[in-house]
């Protein structure tokens, strides 16, 4: 095995590790944010008819709005994945054929684009959240 045999043996394996992580912490995330956001509303409908109400007009449509942005954040998540697999298969395929890696233009700034606009979506679902919880807690 020569040296640019192991070094896409290597390259092949960061790519199938980076596939892996991502996809694991974007399950754990999304399940954690559509987890607490629906259980919210969940617990919400099953209170006295009466405080559901006041509960729903404080904090409700925070609640969804948190369930929307972290919906978002999923969506935007994928492609930001789907941009850095193309980028490592770029560079893969590079390796394989000799030559020097450089990636696509579009890929470097539809990763750093889905990177920021993701990562702010999931901040604005988590402020929504505790903004919810805030004024729930107000209302009781």
């Amino acid at each position: 095995m020569n040296d640019s045999d192991q070094k896409v043996g290597v390259e092949t394996q960061i790519l199938i590790s980076y596939l892996d992580k991502q996809f694991d912490y974007g399950k754990w995330y999304l399940a954690s944010i559509i987890a607490a956001d629906l259980g919210s509303l969940y617990v919400i409908s099953a209170t006295e008819i009466e405080l559901a109400r006041r509960l729903l007009d404080g904090c409700g449509i925070l609640l969804i709005l948190s369930l929307a942005a972290a919906i978002c954040a999923g969506g935007i998540g994928w492609i930001s994945f789907s941009a850095g697999s193309l980028a490592q298969g770029q560079r893969v395929r590079s390796l394989l054929e000799g030559q020097q890696f450089a990636p696509a233009r579009w890929l470097v700034r539809a990763s750093m684009i889905a990177l920021i606009i993701g990562s702010l979506a999931a901040l604005a679902s988590l402020g929504l959240f505790l903004a919810a919880t805030w004024r729930a807690l107000a209302i009781l």
